[in-house]
C-alpha cells in the first residue's frame, strides 16, 4: 500500500519510513507540506500519516485538504502525548482516522493502526464501486425504459401502430368512457383502387400509402389514434367523440381523400378509387370491444357492398348545413368567427351588429377608437370593420395600431360613398375592403365580413404550416446530424469511428497523390489496459479512454483526424505532415499521457498508464490504404515487443 507520511523532524520521519517499509508497504516521507500536497494532488494515496504539530501551526489544515480532494483517504495523526484524550479528540475532530504516539515503539500498534486504516480503505473502495455498479445499472435501465417507452408495435412502411395496438388502445378508451359516461367513436377506413376494362385491383404504391397516412394525421386532432388495422384498411380511434360528431370527421376524411393524388398523371384517367368506412360508437353500438369492432366491420361491408356509397357526399350533405362546432367541439375548426365593429354612430353599429350575428358572427362593438384598441389588446379579433372618420382615434390610425399589433387581422373600413379617397388610401395602408355608406344593398355586410374572415383564416393556417414546418425542418437537421453521429461517431469518445477513419484515410490518399503531398497515420494503443479494467473495472476504464481521447485531441490540429480504432486503439490522420514532425507530436502525446495524473494509475506496472504508438508515412510507408494501416499496425506491434511505451515507426 502506498502511505504519504508528513512529519517534520526526521527522526520520527525516518523511523515511520522505516517500520511501513519493514511492514510492506511503500512509504513516500516529506517534511514539507508544500512539496507533499504537491505530491498529492498529482497522484492522491489512499493512506496519510502526519503530525499534529503540523495541522496546530498551518493556517490552512493539510488533513482537511487531502480530504476535500480525495474524502476516501484515510489520515492518521502522529502525536506525542499519549495520555491526553484531548489531544486524541483533536486528532478525531480533525478528520483524522487514528493517531499514533511519536515514540513508535509497540510496532505492533502501528502495524494494527495502518492495518485498521487500510481495510477501510477497501471497504469505502468496495462500496463506491458497488455505488459506481449500481448507478450504471440504474443509467442502464433507464435508457432500456426509455428505449422500451419509444418501441411500440409500428408498420414499418408509414410508422403508424398497428392492430395489435389499436385493440389495447381501444380497450383503456372503452373502460375510460364507461367509467366517465363520455362517447367515443372507431372508424375503418378501406381504399380499393381499379384499374383498365376489367377493373383489376391495382395496389396503392408505397410512397403514396407513407403520404397518405402522414395526410390523415393532418385531419385528426393529436388524441386520436390511427393505425394501420390491417393491409389497405386504416383504423381510427376518437376518444369523446359521438357519433354525430365522428359523420363531421369522415366528411373531412372523404375531402382529403378525394383530392388526394393516388396515382400518376397518366394512372389518374384509368384509376377508379372507391372510399368505404366503417363506423362504430360507444354506447350506441355497443359496449365491448368486440361488439363494437362488429358493428365497425358490419359497416365497412355494407359501404362495400353499396360500392363506397352508404356513407357519401348524399348522407353528409345535411351535415355539411349544420354548425360543425355543435357537431364536434374538439374538432381543429380554426378560429371563432369574431367581428369587432366601430362606429360613433349607435343606430348603425346596432343594425351592423344585428346583419354580422344573423350570419353567425361574436360581434362586438365600440364607439370610437381609443374603446376599440382596448378590446382588441385584450383579446384580437379576426376582423375588424371601422369607420374612417371618428372623433379621437381615427379609423386610419386605428387601422395601422390594430395591424402593428396583429398582422394577419383583416380590417374593412366604412367611407361616404363620394369620397373614395380615404378608401383607396387604406386599403394601401393593408384594409381588406371597404364599405360605402349609406348601404344600398345591407347583404353586402355579411359577404365581404365571410370573405375578411375566410382570408384571415387562410393567413393564419399560412403561418401556422409555416412555422409548423420550420420546426419540423430543425428538428429534421438535428435529427439528421443526430443520426450522422450515430453512423460515423464513436459512443463513449465522441471521435470518429473505425469506418470514418477508413474513409477519410481514402481521401487523403487521393489529395495527397493529386497534390504530391505527403501524411501520416498513428495507431496508438494503450498498455496494459485490460490490468486496469480487471483492477479499477470497467466503468473507470471508460472514463480513461474518454480523458485519453481529450488528452490526444488538444495535442492534435483541428485540420487532424482521430478515431476511435476499437476497444482501447486509436488512430490519427496528420495531414501535411512530414515523418519527423509526426514522430514528434506522437512522443509529445505518449508523454503526456505518461505524465497524466489517472485515477487508479498506481495498479498499473512502473504506477503509471503508458500508451505505444506506431507511425506509417505516405508515401514511404504506403500509397494504399491497406498498406498504410498495414505499416502502421506493423510498428505498433514492434513497439509493444520493445517493452512499451514508446513511438515507432
Amino acid at each position: 500500500m502506498r502511505i504519504l507520511v508528513l512529519i517534520q523532524k526526521p527522526v520520527f520521519r525516518d523511523t515511520v519510513s522505516q517500520t511501513l517499509s519493514d511492514c510492506g508497504h511503500e512509504p513516500m516521507a516529506f517534511g514539507e507540506t508544500d512539496i507533499a500536497w504537491q505530491v498529492f494532488q498529482a497522484a492522491p494515496f489512499p493512506v496519510v500519516i502526519t503530525d499534529i504539530d503540523i495541522e496546530k501551526g498551518a493556517k490552512d489544515s493539510f488533513a482537511g485538504k487531502v480530504r476535500q480532494l480525495r474524502p476516501e483517504t484515510q489520515v492518521i495523526f502522529t502525536t506525542g502525548h499519549p495520555s491526553s484524550l484531548s489531544e486524541a479528540i483533536t486528532t478525531l475532530r480533525g478528520g483524522s482516522f487514528s493517531y499514533l504516539v511519536k515514540t513508535f515503539e509497540d510496532v505492533g500498534l502501528v502495524s494494527a493502526s495502518l492495518n485498521r486504516a487500510i481495510d477501510n480503505v477497501r471497504v469505502v473502495a468496495g462500496l463506491r464501486k458497488q455505488v459506481e455498479d449500481l448507478e450504471q445499472q440504474a443509467r442502464a435501465l433507464k435508457g432500456v425504459n426509455k428505449t422500451l417507452k419509444k418501441i411500440e408495435v409500428r408498420d414499418s412502411l408509414t410508422g403508424l401502430h398497428s392492430q395489435l395496438h389499436f385493440h389495447e388502445t381501444l380497450g383503456r378508451e372503452l373502460i375510460r368512457s364507461i367509467q366517465y359516461n363520455r362517447p367515443f367513436s372507431l372508424l375503418l377506413v378501406d381504399i380499393q383502387m381499379a384499374t383498365g376494362q376489367n377493373r383489376p385491383e391495382s395496389p396503392c404504391k408505397e410512397e403514396k400509402q407513407l403520404q397518405l397516412a402522414h395526410a390523415l394525421k393532418t385531419r385528426l386532432r393529436r388524441s386520436d389514434l390511427i393505425t394501420i388495422y390491417r393491409d389497405k384498411t386504416f383504423g381510427i380511434l376518437l376518444p369523446e367523440t359521438a357519433k354525430d360528431a365522428a359523420f363531421y370527421v369522415i366528411k373531412n376524411l372523404l375531402e382529403l381523400l378525394e383530392q388526394f393524388p393516388f396515382g400518376s398523371l397518366q394512372e389518374r384517367g384509368e384509376l377508379e378509387i372507391t372510399f368505404c368506412f366503417g363506423l362504430a360508437s360507444y354506447p350506441e353500438d355497443g359496449n365491448s370491444t368486440s361488439g363494437l369492432l362488429a358493428e365497425a366491420e358490419t359497416t365497412l361491408r355494407q359501404s362495400r357492398a353499396a360500392g363506397g356509397q352508404l356513407i357519401s357526399r348524399e348522407n353528409l350533405h345535411d351535415i355539411e348545413k349544420t354548425d360543425g362546432s355543435s357537431l364536434c367541439p374538439d374538432l381543429a375548426q380554426g378560429p371563432r368567427r369574431r367581428v369587432l365593429v366601430v362606429d360613433d354612430d349607435e343606430s348603425l353599429r346596432s343594425l351592423l351588429a344585428l346583419i354580422l350575428e344573423d350570419a353567425n358572427f361574436e360581434v362586438t362593438t365600440a364607439a370610437n377608437g381609443e374603446e376599440a384598441l382596448k378590446f382588441f389588446e385584450a383579446n384580437p379579433f379576426p376582423v375588424l370593420i371601422s369607420d374612417v372618420i371618428m372623433p379621437g382615434v381615427s379609423g386610419m390610425e386605428l387601422l395601422e395600431r390594430v395591424k402593428s399589433l396583429q398582422p394577419e387581422t383583416e380590417v374593412v373600413i366604412m367611407t361616404s360613398q363620394t369620397d373614395l379617397t380615404p378608401s383607396i388610401k387604406a386599403l394601401r395602408s393593408g384594409a381588406f375592403d371597404y364599405l360605402g355608406k349609406p348601404f344600398d344593398d345591407l347583404d353586402i355586410v355579411p359577404i365581404v365580413a365571410e370573405r375578411a374572415f375566410d382570408n384571415y383564416c387562410r393567413i393564419s393556417e399560412n403561418h401556422r404550416l409555416i412555422a409548423e414546418l420550420e420546426r419540423k425542418n430543425k428538428g429534421m437537421t438535428l435529427a439528421n446530424k443526430a443520426l450522422q453521429d450515430l453512423v460515423i461517431r464513436d459512443g463513449l469518445t465522441g471521435l470518429y469511428n473505425h469506418s470514418y477513419f477508413k474513409e477519410a484515410l481514402e481521401i487523403e490518399i487521393v489529395r495527397s497523390k493529386r497534390y504530391n503531398r505527403q501524411f501520416s497515420v498513428l495507431f496508438m494503443d494503450l498498455d496494459n489496459f485490460k490490468n486496469y479494467n480487471d483492477t479499477c473495472g470497467h466503468p473507470e476504464g471508460d472514463r480513461l479512454l474518454h480523458t485519453l481521447s481529450e488528452i490526444i485531441t488538444d495535442r492534435l490540429r483541428k485540420s487532424d483526424i482521430l478515431a476511435r480504432y476499437g476497444g482501447e486503439e486509436f488512430t490519427a490522420i496528420l495531414p501535411e505532415l512530414s515523418k519527423q514532425k509526426s514522430l514528434e507530436v506522437a512522443d509529445e502525446i505518449r508523454q503526456m499521457v505518461e505524465q497524466y495524473p489517472f485515477a487508479g494509475r498506481e495498479t498499473q506496472p512502473g504506477g503509471k498508464v503508458t500508451i505505444t504508438i506506431g507511425l506509417a508515412s505516405y508515401p514511404e510507408d504506403g500509397t494504399e490504404v491497406a498498406t498504410l494501416i498495414n505499416s502502421a499496425d506493423q510498428a505498433l506491434y514492434r513497439g509493444k515487443h520493445q517493452g512499451r511505451n514508446r513511438v515507432t515507426t
